[in-house]
């Protein structure tokens, strides 16, 4: 007997890229009440007509993005009150359960500098783990190839008199508060993906919180002014 586990939430968010406008406005609602919506109550809150909501809501769950069960105490004839519950989880939770699962290994090594020293060697391994499923990093310059990965994590990267700026980061929960083995992981990923360039042994210094919105990440390196000079931007 086939046996099926659950959806992968990687492939829950690439369903919901799909949606319509709509479509997405009903599935954030639903999302926001982990106890389910019915369709008059989604009606009721978006000002549709309860028929639209049917209609957009069979289109959530035939995505499997939610699902629907018979409301609690519902008794009589005819068509039974469905509740809808979201089955895609939010992003700032996805982010809080990575961050506590981060905290947990990090927190069985003692002090505060053997965590730091643990968080390194995590984001070392890390970065090899990168390289053996996608390759070396590309890039003219440590600088460049910190701008190319960091984009694709989502940092939204600029740099300014050698220091990458990172305008976003989406690992930060809506407290804003970030623990700084996070940080001390990027930075030996960092450090790991240089090196394997054989762009020799370059230390990397990320300062959380640096100021004007932005994390900053630091190359200390003797020849780093070389490296200087802002990214060009792109048009439009």
């Amino acid at each position: 007997m086939d046996m099926e586990g659950p959806r992968p939430t990687s492939e829950l968010l690439e369903a919901s890229k799909s949606l319509t406008p709509q479509q997405a406005r009903v599935l954030d609602l639903v999302v926001s009440r982990p106890g389910g919506l019915t369709a008059l109550e989604i009606s009721q809150e978006l000002g549709i007509h309860v028929s639209t909501v049917r209609e957009h809501v069979d289109a959530l769950v035939s995505n499997g993005l939610v699902c629907s069960k018979r409301a609690p105490g519902y008794s009589g004839n005819g068509r039974p009150r469905l509740v809808y519950v979201a089955l895609v989880p939010t992003s700032d939770a996805i982010t809080q359960h990575f961050i506590s699962m981060v905290r947990a290994g990090v927190e069985l090594h003692g002090g505060r500098d053997e965590k730091w020293e643990f968080a390194r060697a995590w984001g070392r391994k890390w970065a090899r783990l990168l390289i053996d499923e996608d390759g070396l990093p590309s890039g003219d310059s440590p600088l460049g190839v910190i701008v190319q990965h960091m984009t694709e994590l989502g940092f939204a990267p600029t740099v300014e008199a050698g220091l990458v700026k990172l305008h976003n980061c989406p690992l930060l929960p809506a407290d804003g508060v970030m623990p700084e083995v996070i940080c001390q992981i990027h930075g030996g990923m960092i450090e790991e993906l240089l090196s394997a360039r054989g762009d020799g042994e370059i230390d990397v210094e990320i300062v959380p919180f640096a100021g004007n919105g932005t994390c900053t990440v630091r190359l200390l390196q003797e020849d780093n002014a070389a490296e200087e000079g802002p990214v060009a931007e792109e048009d439009g």
